[in-house]
């Protein structure tokens, strides 16, 4: 009898037997990545400073020390506006608001222009030189602007008399921007 060096089984029969389990493990793997991943995403909150979300509460100072509790504004429609003194677009939006502000205080308005990182005087310098009259906050640590994932600037965060976020714009909020919002909030 003589041997043959050719298995039973061709080599052809297990390289196909190998690719099909290959393929059939990637393919559930990636049928479980994705399953795993929609039950992930389904069992995280949603993200603080999200329109429809409660707005992350915050204590800040202004820039002559004294402190500002977002809490003890419930009740009011809130902007919150987070810039710096060398954000041209910041500049640019802060009269608008402004204008705003003056016309609807009276009813339940408040503005936080919720500066990042400088110093109360740079601070203060600017708010005077636009004639600003809502107050000033100052983010020290980043950490409000962190809060509500203002990453760039300006960012403007309006929340309704509940405390819930109604509206954000990341950029310049223009005045007939800001007037629509306001009336969406009942103002």
């Amino acid at each position: 009898m003589q041997e043959t060096s050719e298995p039973i089984l061709g080599r052809r029969y297990w390289l196909t037997l190998l690719t099909a389990v290959l393929l059939a493990g990637i393919g559930a793997w990636l049928f479980l990545a994705g399953g795993l991943r929609q039950l992930a995403q389904s069992a995280v909150p949603a993200q603080m400073g999200e329109v429809g979300q409660p707005a992350p509460e915050f204590v800040l100072e202004r820039p002559d020390g004294t402190v500002t509790h977002l809490a003890d504004y419930r009740g009011s429609v809130v902007l919150l506006n987070f810039w710096a003194t060398w954000c041209a677009p910041c500049r640019a939006e802060m009269p608008e608001i402004e204008q705003i502000y003056q016309r609807n205080r009276e009813r339940g308005f408040e503005v936080f222009a919720i500066n990042l990182q400088e110093s109360p005087t740079e601070v203060q310098t600017f708010m005077a030189d636009l004639g600003l009259s809502f107050p000033a906050l100052l983010d020290r640590d980043g950490g409000t602007s962190r809060a509500y994932r203002a990453r760039a600037l300006p960012s403007s965060f309006l929340i309704d008399r509940k405390g819930t976020v109604q509206y954000v714009r990341i950029g310049t909020l223009t005045h007939d921007t800001l007037e629509e919002e306001l009336r969406k909030v009942g103002l």
